[in-house]
Order: structure tokens, then sequence, then C-alpha cells
């Protein structure tokens, strides 16, 4: 089968997403090629920058078809049409045909028809609308309308499009398969005996929740948390101020996906300190299981978990920031509790046959 990925995120980015771990399982079998939200020229006469390191293995093509403007802007016909013939002259000369094309992002829809492919798998990720405002919600009905199948990445967000798509979605098959995490990445081999503090992997923007953090900080000043993960220029100053008024708060800056293990097994804590808002309800929780596998317990919000999984000792849930200080205390004890969690199903091998599975049946 021959696969075309299309993805909110390009393929060198500072964050590994689901799209590039499905990209990279999916090569095992299939001939994948990926292609992130374009990088234009408007983009570097702005100053943009398209920097990273590569998600992909070398089994993943890219789809190198240009675009001269930005795709995310307002519906535009002009630009859209501009887009257009460009991407018809790189299949004029590139003959390909994809058996199947998944969509994660919206913007793409307007794109679609160009390229000579089988089935569309749209493949939501979030409630787009809260992230970019109502200016997508005229590209993501369109890929509703046009897709053969969704593959949501949660309950959560299938219900918001189902609710507000209802006369598409009735007649379109609909599947959710949750993002997994890396089974040969994450796990507890060589971690040291002594553990301490917590610690937060992640971007450090709208999302996160700074509040949070200061207080966890301020009732505990003996414990140390490391906070990993780049800074959106919107938050730089906010971090400035909780570093210099927390002396046991340490922002390290990203790291690279690989690193990450090394890093989570040094700590006891795992923090999934998120905001609750409509942009992180429905997240799949990737980041949990990454967490639970290296043997760390979790502190965790707004994270949609499975009710099977709500009995875990190392899963922790606090309701409110009055919350936070008891939990966090619940989370350092559970720590110690020695629990036989069975993983296998949130693992990318797994996930990855979930979709396979999928395209390969009528159920797509």
């Amino acid at each position: 089968m021959k696969i075309l990925i299309l993805s909110h995120t390009r393929r060198v980015s500072n964050f590994k997403i689901g799209s590039h771990h499905y990209a990279n399982g999916l090569s095992n079998t299939d001939e994948v090629e990926y292609m992130g939200l374009p990088y234009t020229f408007l983009h570097k006469i702005a100053g943009k920058k398209n920097d990273g390191v590569d998600q992909l293995n070398e089994k993943v093509k890219d789809l190198k078809a240009v675009f001269l403007l930005p795709i995310t802007l307002r519906k535009n016909t002009l630009i859209i049409n501009l887009n257009k013939i460009y991407l018809k002259a790189y299949f004029c000369f590139n003959r390909d045909y994809f058996d199947c094309i998944i969509c994660d992002s919206p913007y793409f829809s307007a794109y679609i028809d160009i390229i000579p492919h089988g089935k569309l798998i749209y493949r939501p990720t979030d409630i787009y609308e809260k992230m970019d405002g109502e200016k997508i919600n005229e590209y993501e009905e369109d890929i509703l309308d046009k897709c053969d199948a969704i593959i949501a990445t949660s309950d959560v967000v299938l219900k918001y499009l189902t609710d507000k798509y209802y006369t598409i979605l009735e007649r379109k098959t609909k599947n959710v398969v949750y993002n997994g995490y890396d089974e040969f990445l994450f796990n507890t081999l060589n971690a040291p005996q002594k553990r301490e503090g917590a610690i937060y992997i992640g971007a450090l923007d709208k999302r996160f929740d700074f509040e949070a953090l200061d207080i966890l900080a301020s009732s505990f000043p003996d414990d140390k948390f490391d906070i990993y993960g780049p800074v959106d220029p919107e938050f730089k100053q906010k971090v400035d101020n909780i570093s210099m008024k927390r002396k046991n708060i340490l922002f390290h800056g990203a790291v690279s996906y690989e690193q990450t293990p090394e890093l989570l097994k040094k700590h006891c804590v795992g923090l999934l300190l998120l905001k609750d808002n409509y942009l992180n309800r429905g997240r799949s929780p990737m980041k949990l299981w990454e967490y639970i596998s290296c043997g760390l317990s979790v502190l965790y919000g707004v994270v949609e978990v499975e009710d099977k999984y709500k009995k875990i000792n190392a899963l922790v849930k606090y309701k409110c920031i009055e919350d936070l200080p008891q939990k966090y205390l619940i989370a350092k004890e559970s720590y110690r509790i020695k629990e036989n969690i069975n993983l296998k199903e949130h693992s990318w091998t797994f996930k990855v046959n979930q979709i396979k599975e999928l395209l390969i049946t009528k159920q797509c």
C-alpha cells in the first residue's frame, strides 16, 4: 500500500508527534510519503524559522511539492489557485498515486483533489476551532465532506465534530485510535536506584498551567522541579519571573526526543500541568504513558484517561488548583508502590496495527 501522510507538523520539528510515529510504523510494511504544513516563500521573507530535528526514519520519503503561499491563511480563492498551479505542476512530473491519504490538518482540504488517491482518512487531533479560530471551520467542513472515514485521536474530539457537523458525519465511518508511546524507547532499563523531584517535558505555551507549577514549587520548596521544552515567546517573561521567584524550578530548554527517557528515569513524579480549557480537552494521553513506562507516577489534570486505568495508583488526578499540594504528595508516595501495569495496548506498535487494520478493511 502506498500511503501519503499530510500533517500539521513538519518532518523537521522540535517535537515528535503522533503523525511522526505512525509514519515510521507504517513504513515498516508500506511505502510512506510525508508532508507537513508547507514552509513557503512567504515564511522565508517573514523570517519564520524551520528548525528542529528530523523525526522520521529514512524509509519515510518527503512529498517535495512546493507551495508559494501559506495554506493556513483565511480561505482565499486567489491564494488557493496560486498554490494549486505549483501542486499541479509537481504531479505532472511526478505521477504518483496513493492508495490512501491520512490527513490531520484541515488546511490541506483545498488541495486534496489534485493529489491522485484512493481513500482519504481524516485524523483530527484537537478541537481546531479553539486553537485557530473560526477561519478553520470552512476547511474542516470541507475535509469532513471529502473524507471516506474519520480516525480521531480521542472520544472528546470525535464527539465535538459529530455534534457540530452531524449531517455530514452521520454518513461517515467513525473510529477512535488514541496516540501511543514508543515502547522501544520508554522503559525502566538502566534506571538509577535513587530518583528525586518532578519533571515536565513539553511545550511551554498557552496550554501549560504556569500557576499550577508555581503553587507546587512554593508548597514544596525542598523539591526540585525540572522543566524541559521550548518556551513560546509570548511566555518568556513569565518563565523569567518564575525562575527569579522560585529557585527550585529549573527551566532547561528544549531537549531531543531520544534524551527524554534518560531524563524521566531520574525523577519520581511526571507532571502534566495543563490548563482546563478547550485547547487541552481531548488531548490524547501519549505523554502520560511515556511517564509511566519509565517508572514515574503521574500528576495530571485534564488529560482524558479511560475508566479502567483510573484506579492505577501511579495515576493521580487533580481537579482544581487547590487540590494540587495534596495530590502531589499522593503522587510522590505512589511512585514507591510497584504495580504491574500492562501498557501493550498503548504502544505505537499496537496503535499502528489498529490504524493499518482499519485501512485494509471496509471499516474505512
